[in-house]
C-alpha cells in the first residue's frame, strides 16, 4: 500500500514546498522561549535556527499558518533568501571567527584567504535559495519586505491569529 503525504494549503495553492509563506513557531527545548517566523518565500526552512545564542526548533509543523498576505512589521523575524551581499558577509565574519578561535588555521597570504571566502560565500549562497532570518528593524525594511512580489491570484487571507495569541507566547511570539 502506498503511503501518500497530507498536502497543506501552501501546496494546495500551488506552492512547491508546505512550508511556502507560512507563519511558523519555533521554541526552546525547554519551551521557555519561542518565536513565530514567517516564511517569505516558496523555499525549505531550517528546522533549527539560533537567535541570541538560544537554539530554537520547529516543532509543531501542524500549527504553521499559510499567510502569503501577511505584513510584516518592526520586530518581526521573517525567512528570507541569502543575498550576495550576506554571503560574503557571514563568509567574512565566519574567518574573523575561527581564525580568533584558532589562530593557526587562520589564512596565511591574501590569496588563501580569497579562496577561501570564496568558498564560503559558495556555501552560504548556494542556488540562491538558502534560507536566513532577518530581524525587521525599521519601517523602511518592513515596507520592502511588505510591497515584495508574491503569489499571484490568492485569496488575502487574516494575518493574526488566536492560536498565535496564547498566554503561554509573551509579545505575541516575538522573541523576548
Amino acid at each position: 500500500m502506498e503511503q501518500t503525504q497530507k498536502m497543506t494549503k501552501a501546496q494546495r495553492m500551488g506552492c512547491k514546498q508546505p512550508e511556502a509563506f507560512c507563519l511558523m513557531l519555533y521554541r526552546s527545548r525547554d519551551s521557555y522561549r519561542q518565536q513565530i517566523l514567517w516564511n517569505s518565500r516558496d523555499a525549505v526552512t531550517p528546522f533549527i535556527i539560533v537567535v541570541d545564542g538560544v537554539e530554537l526548533l520547529h516543532q509543531e509543523w501542524g500549527m504553521d499558518f499559510f499567510a502569503p498576505d501577511h505584513q510584516v512589521h518592526v520586530g518581526d523575524r521573517v525567512f528570507v533568501d541569502t543575498t550576495m551581499e550576506m554571503a560574503s558577509e557571514f563568509a567574512a565574519r565566519r574567518i574573523a571567527f575561527v581564525s580568533e578561535a584558532m589562530p593557526e588555521t587562520a589564512p596565511k597570504t591574501d590569496e588563501e584567504y580569497t579562496e577561501l571566502q570564496s568558498a564560503l560565500i559558495d556555501e552560504f549562497y548556494g542556488d540562491g535559495h538558502q534560507p536566513t532570518t532577518v530581524l525587521i528593524e525599521t519601517q523602511e525594511q518592513a515596507d520592502e519586505l511588505n510591497k515584495a512580489e508574491r503569489m499571484e491570484g490568492l485569496t488575502p487571507v487574516r494575518t493574526r491569529y488566536p492560536f498565535f495569541r496564547r498566554p503561554n507566547i509573551p509579545n505575541g511570539g516575538r522573541f523576548a
